[in-house]
Parts: structure tokens; C-alpha cells; sequence
């Protein structure tokens, strides 16, 4: 077979269960996680009283202050989101039952209340941490005020990295790449689509490392007219449909990668600074 040209039927959610056994590892594109914080204000009121005697046609004016603090008010849209989504997290913390009335065997360790594609609306992004040597699995629900329902973004059971560009990674199944798994490990993208309110297949990536092969399976030599910056890996990003056959090209440089990822991952997503899947948590919601 020719490696160079294709590798057959990439698809990658079929292997779900192979991703979610395997103690792989993956890597690639750099990111920090999310933080988190909220913010109260303090509104300071003063009192003043004036007392007035007439005997001596005189004011004494006294002056006290006291300090109250008050937490603003949620906008009605937000404060409906939010109660929706306190709903749901106390339906799945009792009674097993996720956002879109599925029923799961295990209730999901963190959530997280926000903005994963850009858009206005924050959604509920749980993550169950336990259920897999690979990584951690992401479910992404988006509440529709005006019909009281939850539209499910990404619910997929396969371990994931979740960024804040709307976009998805999960890893290949098998490594056929030309790099070791310990520098990294090829995968698929998915990218999330506003105009069709889902996420959909977008590209496989995969590296070529030069001190882990000097050349490919068909005997081609390293590309060093492509690593012009002598970074030893170079890199493939094949666009296709997924399931389709990829065309495995390896003519991204270093600069060139780290540009791709800057541009379509940014942020990701990680579960260090969500919060507990737990009753005072989900309560602290709205306070």
C-alpha cells in the first residue's frame, strides 16, 4: 500500500470505544486553560439628617453612612438561562437525567457555564473526567429561551479537547503517522458551523518527525525543503470530508502550524477551573 497517498476510511467517532481504552498519548497545539471569576459590587449610601433649632436660627447638620453590599440583578434573559440551567444540573446530579432528557449511568464530575464558539449565548459545557485513561469527555448544551429546550452542540462519547473558537479535536484511533506518539499524535478536527448549529468534520492532522524516521514507508526522504526553519517535524493538514480518503502531504512547516492553530483553536476548555458537579455549586449558579 501506499502510505503516502492514502489511508482508508478515516473515520473517526466509529472508534470511540478503541479511544476511549487506549492510554495514548496526545499532543499538539500549545493552549492555556479558561479562568473563571466573579465580581460583586459595592453600592455605598450616605444619610444625612439636619436638625434645626429656631431658637437660634441655626442648622447643625449631622452626617452617618452605612455600607450595604447588593448583588446586581441579572438581566432577564441571563437570569432565565441561568435558572434553566440550574434545572438541569439538579436533575442530573438526582436523578441521572441529562440536559436533553437522555438518562446516563454516570453523572458528569464538572460544569461550566460559558462561551465555547463565539457567540453571544453561553452555553453548559459538563465533563465527565473518570470514564477514560485518554482524556476527558466534553458535552456542550445550548438552552433556546423561547421554547424552553436544549440544543445539543456536541454530545459525543469520545475523549476531547474543547476550545473556545467553536472547535473540537479528538484524537485518530491509530497512529500511521511518522512521528513519535510521544511528541505527537495525529487527529481529527471538527469545527462548529453557526449557520448549521452544529459542529462538523473539518480536517485530519497528522506530523512527520524527523529524528523518529529519515523517510517515509515508500523510502521518500524527509522534506528539509519544507522544515525550512530546521524545526525536525513538519506537518500535514488534510481537508476532506470525514470517512473520505486523505491525501497524506506533509507541506506545513512549523511557522506555518503554529499559525493554523492560533487562527482555529485559541483557548482550551479545560475542567481546572470548572466547577464540582455538586448541589452547592449548582446553587451558586445565580445567588
Amino acid at each position: 500500500m501506499n502510505r503516502k497517498v492514502v489511508i482508508k476510511r478515516f473515520i473517526i467517532l466509529g472508534f470511540a470505544g478503541l479511544i476511549l481504552s487506549s492510554g495514548l498519548l496526545l499532543s499538539g497545539c500549545k493552549s492555556t486553560s479558561v479562568d473563571e471569576s466573579t465580581s460583586h459590587s459595592t453600592v455605598n449610601s450616605s444619610e444625612s439628617s439636619q436638625n434645626l433649632d429656631t431658637k437660634d436660627a441655626t442648622i447643625d447638620t449631622t452626617e452617618s453612612s452605612s455600607e450595604t453590599e447588593t448583588t446586581p440583578a441579572l438581566p432577564p434573559e441571563q437570569q432565565a438561562l441561568y435558572t434553566a440551567y440550574q434545572n438541569v444540573l439538579t436533575n442530573l446530579l438526582d436523578h441521572f437525567v441529562l440536559p436533553d432528557g437522555k438518562s446516563t449511568n454516570t453523572k458528569a464530575d464538572f460544569f461550566s457555564i460559558q462561551n465555547v464558539d463565539e457567540e453571544e449565548t453561553e452555553e453548559l459545557i459538563l465533563a465527565w473526567t473518570t470514564t477514560s485513561s485518554f482524556g476527558n469527555i466534553f458535552h456542550v448544551y445550548q438552552y433556546d429561551t423561547a421554547t424552553d429546550t436544549f440544543h445539543v452542540k456536541w454530545n459525543k462519547s469520545s475523549s476531547v479537547k474543547l476550545y473556545v473558537k467553536g472547535t473540537v479535536l479528538i484524537p485518530v484511533p491509530v497512529n500511521y503517522g511518522l512521528s513519535s506518539t510521544d511528541e505527537f499524535y495525529p487527529y481529527g478536527i471538527y469545527q462548529y458551523q453557526n449557520d448549521k448549529n452544529a459542529y462538523t468534520f473539518q480536517a485530519y492532522v497528522d506530523a512527520w518527525q524527523k529524528s523518529y524516521l529519515s523517510a517515509d514507508y515508500d523510502g521518500n526522504p524527509y522534506p528539509s525543503n519544507i522544515d525550512t526553519e530546521n524545526a525536525g517535524m513538519v506537518y500535514c493538514i488534510s481537508y476532506c470530508r470525514e470517512g473520505d480518503d486523505y491525501v497524506n502531504d506533509y507541506n506545513y512547516s512549523q511557522s506555518q502550524f503554529d499559525q493554523f492553530c492560533n487562527e482555529n483553536f485559541g483557548i482550551q476548555i479545560t475542567t481546572d477551573h470548572m466547577m464540582e458537579l455538586s448541589s452547592e455549586n449548582i446553587q451558586s449558579i445565580i445567588k
